[in-house]
């Protein structure tokens, strides 16, 4: 951090993600703003899209179904049961 204890120390994003690669061992990275647009990213890399179903339980949170609809892909609800070993489409 910087004296201010309020910004990276990395000038740019950029800067920041090549100071990370090697501490995670790869060759490229991606920055996201935030958990929907990595998800949304993920996916798109993953060549989801129209046509496609997307598993997602029952209870989840909102991010990954619209992650999902922004590719294209419908969200499939499923219902996990735990206790019983089983699940069930919702």
């Amino acid at each position: 951090m910087d004296s201010d204890g309020c910004r990276p120390k990395a000038r740019s994003w950029t800067d920041s993600r090549r100071s990370s690669r090697p501490t995670l061992g790869v060759a490229h990275g991606v920055s996201a703003a935030n958990g929907t647009v990595a998800l949304h990213l993920a996916f798109a890399a993953l060549g989801i899209g129209p046509g496609d179903e997307v598993i997602v339980p029952t209870l989840t949170y909102v991010a990954s179904v619209n992650a999902i609809t922004y590719t294209g892909a419908k969200p499939v609800s499923w219902t996990l049961i735990p206790l019983a070993g089983t699940s069930t489409p919702a």
